[in-house]
């Protein structure tokens, strides 16, 4: 006997015959639509979880660093650069010094006689600045051990060989060789220093200043004789 169930989707709603009964393939259906509806969201919270398809595996262990290999790189570097700053300033300092060196004219050793300036240690150079030229240079380098001999003898008395001491800042002694007076405190190790820079710098604008002044002291004087014999 044929079946003669009519399926009425609209009536009676999917799986449901016209006697009201399920139908068996349907329910399969249904439940298989469950079960891929399930397995979508299990995926989607495995995705959400981990960032992707599932739990990802550990990564290869990283390699380890030979600490003190770089850092004997880096102390090497260090020092190539140093020794590279060092010799840059070496080589500017003799420059400056040979420059220098150009300009003086005598080099007295401890006897006062002409030398060279190997003849003369380097920590006994010195150069008054009472003795600079007019542009001014440092023409004469003393042996300090002659100056301090020459100092002694000046301050010691040709009578009763008693020495009295001079201030430091006091001009009493005379230079052999300008016969410009100078006192301790003139007496300058060379090359000079900064600081000694400085010093002949003020020197020199107060030579500056002073024939400025002496110049319009000379007008001033020359203008008043020529007034007077009007």
């Amino acid at each position: 006997m044929a079946d003669n169930r009519v399926r009425l989707y609209g009536q009676n709603g999917p799986g449901l015959t016209r006697n009201y009964a399920y139908n068996s393939s349907s329910n399969n259906n249904s439940n298989n639509n469950g079960r891929s509806r399930e397995a979508r969201e299990l995926n989607n919270l495995i995705h959400r979880i981990h960032g992707g398809g599932g739990p990802q595996s550990p990564g290869r262990k990283p390699k380890a660093v030979n600490v003190s290999k770089y850092q004997k790189m880096l102390n090497n570097l260090e020092n190539k650069n140093k020794n590279k700053n060092k010799n840059k300033n070496n080589n500017n300092n003799s420059n400056s010094n040979s420059n220098s060196n150009k300009n003086v004219v005598s080099w007295l050793n401890s006897n006062m006689a002409e030398s060279k300036k190997n003849k003369i240690p380097k920590n006994k150079r010195v150069f008054l600045l009472t003795d600079l030229a007019k542009n001014g240079k440092i023409k004469q380098v003393w042996d300090r051990r002659f100056l301090n001999k020459f100092i002694e003898s000046a301050e010691t008395l040709p009578v009763s060989r008693r020495r009295e001491v001079r201030e430091n800042n006091d001009p009493f002694f005379t230079s052999p060789l300008t016969r410009n007076k100078f006192s301790k405190n003139d007496i300058k190790a060379y090359p000079p220093t900064d600081a000694t820079k400085k010093i002949i710098k003020r020197i020199m604008n107060g030579r500056v200043l002073e024939a400025k002044f002496n110049k319009l002291i000379k007008i001033k004087n020359k203008n008043y004789l020529a007034r007077s014999n009007i």
